[in-house]
């Protein structure tokens, strides 16, 4: 299905808008963990793994957004 950028009257559509808080929300748990120096847990394949919060800012820049390989 192609995806719309926009609602007819050029508002976010309401995926959109769902996908901007949760960019915002990953953004905001990102730079706590990096102030108090905690790593994050994330899914990698099939386990969880601890990475720096520098690591997962840098895979989220990338676009790789940490933790979604698939299952091998």
């Amino acid at each position: 299905m192609p995806e719309r950028s926009r609602a007819k009257d050029g508002r976010p559509t309401l995926r959109e808008m769902a996908i901007a808080a949760m960019e915002d929300a990953v953004r905001g748990v990102i730079e706590d963990h990096r102030r108090r120096g905690q790593p994050l847990a994330v899914w990698d394949g099939r386990k969880v793994v601890h990475i720096s919060a520098e690591q997962a800012a840098a895979e989220w820049k990338e676009g790789t957004q940490c933790g979604t390989k698939e299952p091998s």
